[in-house]
């Protein structure tokens, strides 16, 4: 139950709202089967963008002013629910939420949940470089959707079902999107 104007995310398929007009509040219902985790967050600044992929509800939440982020973050999900889909079989979830941490909440990025994950990254874009390793952040949490949510591993007992798998998928992912060898480096010398 969250004041009315917050937006609100959590792992597993979310009901619709129950809004209590008197007290000017929200209440949010979460459902979910055969999850390992659970999170959720709510903030009243939170912007959102969405796209369906293969019949999954795909949200990103992000702070005012990381719209370019956003949309790169989502093309990343979008581009990786397909490949990863090919791969390793189709997502579990009907619903997948992105969140863009604000700089005064960095502390929560990277981590992931069934159906949900934290991603990282600046406001600031700049096309073909990716410097922040927004990108990389987001592949990396995106194949925990499997390497860890699905197959259920112990991250302490077996890291490398975990944290091992998720860095190797991710690392094919954004070779697969970008490229064999993709970096600042790569674009030759700069004019001064």
């Amino acid at each position: 139950t969250v004041p009315r104007g917050f937006i609100v995310a959590g792992t597993g398929t979310r009901d619709p709202p129950v809004v209590d007009s008197e007290r000017s509040l929200v209440r949010y219902d979460f459902h979910a089967k055969r999850m390992v985790d659970a999170a959720f967050c709510a903030w009243d600044q939170f912007s959102e963008s969405a796209a369906i992929v293969a019949g999954t509800r795909v949200r990103v939440l992000f702070p005012p002013g990381y719209g370019a982020a956003a949309a790169r973050h989502l093309e990343v999900v979008v581009q990786g629910l397909r490949h990863y889909g090919r791969l390793y079989g189709e997502y579990s979830y009907p619903e997948l939420t992105v969140v863009v941490p604000p700089r005064a909440a960095l502390g929560a990025h990277a981590m992931e949940y069934p159906s949900m994950f934290v991603t990282s990254g600046e406001w600031l874009v700049v096309d073909g470089l990716d410097a922040a390793g927004q990108e990389a952040v987001t592949a990396h949490e995106l194949a925990h959707q499997w390497f860890q949510a699905v197959i259920a591993s112990n991250e302490v007992e077996f890291p490398m079902l975990d944290e091992g798998l998720a860095q190797w998928a991710a690392a094919d992912l954004l070779r697969t999107l970008r490229g064999e060898r993709r970096s600042a480096f790569d674009l030759g010398p700069l004019e001064l």
